[in-house]
């Protein structure tokens, strides 16, 4: 698998959605490669701040700039 396919199981690795053996090359692969992991780290991060969002609250124009964010560099619309 090439990197855009990794970055594309991200959210299902996430969930824990991802079959044991995908799961054991995706983690090899981000453990080897600097892009991909500084790109999950953002994501996990992004995702960090949008459950923060939902939870606490946050102006409607926050949270509609912070899903537009997401999805445009994620491709995965994020709903707050």
């Amino acid at each position: 698998m090439d990197c855009e396919k990794y970055m594309s199981l991200m959210s299902e690795y996430m969930d824990n959605e991802i079959l044991p053996e995908d799961r054991k090359l995706w983690e090899k692969h981000f453990n080897d490669c600097e892009p991909c992991k500084r790109y999950f780290l953002s994501f996990e991060s992004g995702m960090e701040l949008v459950q923060h969002a939902k939870h606490n609250g946050c102006p409607d124009a926050v949270k509609e700039r912070l899903a537009r964010f997401l999805a445009e560099k994620t491709n995965i619309p994020i709903d707050l």
